[in-house]
């Protein structure tokens, strides 16, 4: 199928979010958020209740999404950890409409709270380190 000129492919990368991702989980206490390229469009399910912007789908607006698409605006979708879409349906329905097989998404997962320790750990004795350092010799690495 070919809409108003629309390539047929099966996946068109979206714009790169890592330092975005990055800086929402240094933000976020409870959540990491990752960039994943790729996800198949099948295992993406919708529960309206999950919603950030729990709105009906509008076809028209789909439709003049696809009539103007620009690659370099085109953006991730967010789901959480179980594949259930939080934001970006439209995008989700235009990635269906056109054939894409492939989405890129953000996943909000939940921090693994042990390992979250350990880090923290870990930079709490390289602050101890870094301390005695600068106090043995004047300077630190």
């Amino acid at each position: 199928m070919k809409i108003m000129g629309f390539p047929q492919r099966d996946y068109i990368p979206a714009i790169d979010w890592q330092d975005t991702c990055l800086m929402l989980s240094k933000a976020d206490d409870l959540f990491d958020w990752v960039q994943i390229n790729r996800v198949p469009v099948k295992k993406i399910k919708v529960d309206k209740s999950l919603l950030d912007y729990p709105n009906e789908v509008n076809e028209d607006e789909v439709t003049y999404m696809i009539n103007n698409f620009y690659k370099d605006a085109w953006e991730p979708i967010f789901m959480n950890e179980n594949y259930f879409i939080l934001d970006g349906q439209h995008r989700l329905r235009l990635a269906k409409r056109i054939g894409l097989k492939y989405i890129d998404v953000v996943m909000k997962k939940k921090k693994d709270s042990e390992a979250t320790k350990k880090i923290r750990k870990a930079v709490q004795l390289e602050k101890k380190y870094q301390k005695e350092m600068e106090r043995m010799f004047g300077f630190s690495l």
